[in-house]
């Protein structure tokens, strides 16, 4: 499947290439059209998914970010517990993180988030919740790929649970915490970039057929035609034999 789309995208952009190559010959031997195909800036990561430890979660857990606005980030942290004994568990960490740089530099950033974790076995269940306040770096590359490193520290309450199989237990309070991502991230995951390069290219095309003579003229300009053809000649073409 990935080879499919490597030859479809390569294609595309054969395809684009030529297209391109064909519009700006148009537009040279086309007077009143002009063509300019300008390289739109990469627009800033909208959606990342990644693997991300860390805050007390454990070990096997993913996230997913979102960002909406310019320096704000929405990181929601999440990953289950599953034991052989029969204890279940499901830790969430939703983070509201402000980026001090933007764009796809690599910026360092602050986190206030909030931790759920909820455990169960044999119809018995404990939870338990609390906060972090966490800072840090974040590396971001034109590739989509990202790395996150930052640390802070973290309140959560007691959690207890004794069922007939299991037992689990966590005196809770304050603590320092850390957190650790690597993510990939999208700029327009619903829109792929071979898709604007051929919106852009049919854009150059269509600018290039619409030439002077099926566009419509204006008032100046069908005045200045006029008046360049004497009254006593016909505007249209007629064949003069010798």
């Amino acid at each position: 499947m990935n080879r499919r789309r490597y030859w479809v995208s390569l294609t595309l952009a054969l395809a684009a290439g030529g297209w391109a190559t064909s519009s700006s010959s148009m537009a040279e031997t086309t007077p009143d059209a002009q063509i300019a195909i300008v390289e739109a800036p990469r627009r800033e990561p909208i959606v990342g998914v990644g693997y991300h430890p860390g805050n007390f979660i454990g070990p096997l857990a993913f996230d997913v970010i979102l960002r909406p606005l310019p320096h704000i980030a929405l990181d929601v942290q999440a990953a289950a517990l599953s034991l052989d004994n029969g204890l279940r568990g499901l830790d969430v960490a939703p983070e509201l993180q402000w980026e001090f740089r933007r764009s796809w530099r690599t910026t360092p950033y602050v986190g206030l988030g909030f931790r759920y974790e909820d455990v169960w076995s044999d119809g018995v269940t404990a939870t338990s919740k609390g906060g972090f306040l966490v800072g840090g770096w974040q590396f971001r590359s034109q590739s989509g790929f990202g790395l996150l490193l930052g640390g802070g520290v973290l309140y959560m309450t007691p959690v207890t649970l004794n069922s007939p199989r299991a037992g689990y237990w966590s005196s809770g309070g304050w603590s320092g915490t850390y957190e650790v991502g690597v993510r990939y991230f999208s700029n327009a995951p619903w829109k792929s970039e071979s898709c604007e390069r051929f919106e852009v290219v049919a854009t150059a095309l269509r600018r290039a057929l619409e030439t002077p003579l099926n566009r419509p003229r204006s008032a100046c300009e069908a005045s200045k035609y006029d008046h360049a053809i004497p009254a006593n000649v016909s505007p249209r073409r007629t064949l003069v034999h010798a």
